[in-house]
């Protein structure tokens, strides 16, 4: 999973790239980036890395993202930053007075983060499980009669999380036929 900023060129080509992980890379074969502008990407490699990666439980249902919902909400970003363990949900971007840029189905944190940073993985408890339940995409900084700085998440939810099985489903190994 990447941010769709991330992967798409200024005049909106997608990028060459490759993904890096500790002793190998890997070219992206596939990418399927959002049509409509939630600013999510799922990414296909020509392979497995030779090296183990942590490995994410997903939402198992859309309620597994509900926890995004609720004000004051726990999350973890950048799992291995203990200054960012136990950010706080601050409410869904719809909740902020006037345009934000920030795409539609995003909330907002109070977890650290800068450059570079997005798509990292947001997690959360769901029934005693840490499930990946977003993506960070970035910081906002909005400025009325007093300054305002929130990180941005995207909720792997709707259309983004049906690419996501997809991707995995047509990736996993197939049985041998003998």
């Amino acid at each position: 999973m990447a941010t769709g900023h991330a992967m798409l060129t200024p005049d909106g080509r997608l990028r060459d790239c490759v993904i890096r992980a500790p002793g190998s890379q890997r070219s992206v074969a596939r990418a399927m980036v959002s049509p409509n502008g939630d600013d999510w990407a799922v990414l296909v490699t020509d392979g497995r890395f030779r090296e183990p990666v942590r490995r994410w439980r997903l939402p198992r249902q859309a309620s597994d993202t509900l926890v995004l919902t609720a004000n004051g909400a726990e999350i973890e970003v950048f799992p291995d930053q203990p200054r960012a363990r136990g950010c706080i949900v601050m409410g869904g971007t719809d909740n902020l007075r006037g345009g934000n840029g920030a795409p539609r189905e995003s909330v907002l944190h109070d977890c650290p983060g800068g450059p570079g940073q997005s798509g990292a993985p947001v997690s959360a408890d769901v029934d005693g499980e840490v499930r990946l339940v977003a993506i960070y995409l970035g910081r906002m900084q909005r400025q009325d009669d007093r300054a305002y700085s929130y990180g941005v998440a995207r909720p792997i939810t709707g259309a983004f999380a049906e690419a996501i099985h997809v991707a995995i489903s047509e990736d996993s190994p197939r049985p041998t036929r003998r």
